[in-house]
């Protein structure tokens, strides 16, 4: 089997890379689950403030901003600052990468009819 090459190969390579951090892939459930546009939102999600990534997983600042910089940089958050705070959302595009790479290996095999 051929392996695709290339910018689009490379980018999905490094936001698998990104996810394959499970700090990583815990923040972007966390932002995942305070977006109240997004299928998982708490229903509360739309009325609370946004979330202390760092104190919901007892890391520091610094860390938590190296784990953000890496997931803005490979496409799958978007940060906004207002003020004096960052508010952070999932980037759907990034993630619709994702999956139209993966659909079509997610769809069942069908045995080949046999004589």
């Amino acid at each position: 089997m051929d392996v695709p090459d290339g910018p689009p190969f490379d980018l999905l390579l490094s936001r698998l890379r990104a996810l394959g951090d499970p700090t990583r892939l815990r923040i972007v459930q966390l932002i995942g689950q305070s977006d109240p546009d997004h299928p998982q939102a708490r229903p509360d999600a739309g009325s609370t403030p946004p979330i202390s990534i760092s104190a919901e997983l007892g890391l520091t600042q610094p860390t938590i901003s190296h784990h953000m910089k890496v997931l803005i940089e490979v496409g799958l958050i978007t940060s906004e600052k207002k003020g004096t705070k960052v508010y952070y959302s999932l980037n759907p595009d990034g993630f619709r990468d994702l999956t139209t790479f993966f659909e079509p290996l997610a769809t069942p095999c069908t045995e080949p009819d046999l004589p």
